[in-house]
């Protein structure tokens, strides 16, 4: 779970930690309106990812509405909230923010919805 404060004072500081976390931001991106099982992350993960801490990651991102998990065909598989595709819009908006001042962005991922393919890389 996430790290808890006596009170949290900020809840887009809970968001910003949780996205800075390793891993996060990439396993966030990958997930979406299609149905992703556990070993489903792990693979496009390409392993690099400890199961323990993929796992933390994505009780996180339940915790903050990002993902849901729920059964489906007798699985287990995560998949995106309202709340979550909205954060995903916004962190588009923010990469184009980021474009237009001049901060560096891959070209390949100038004109497409934010999916951190290059995360994985070994």
């Amino acid at each position: 779970m996430l790290k808890k404060r006596k009170k949290s004072v900020c809840g887009i500081l809970d968001l910003y930690g949780f996205l800075g976390k390793k891993w996060a931001f990439a396993l966030f991106s990958h997930i979406d309106d299609h149905p992703k099982t556990f070993n489903g992350l792990y693979s496009i993960s390409k392993h690099l990812i400890n199961p323990t801490l993929l796992s933390k990651r994505l009780k996180d991102m339940i915790e903050l509405k990002m993902i849901k998990k729920e059964l489906k065909n007798k699985k287990l598989v995560y998949t995106i909230t309202p709340e979550g595709e909205e954060l995903k819009g916004l962190l588009h908006k923010t990469k184009l923010w980021c474009i237009s001042h001049h901060y560096k962005i891959p070209e390949k991922c100038k004109h497409i919805q934010c999916v951190c393919h290059d995360a994985f890389k070994k």
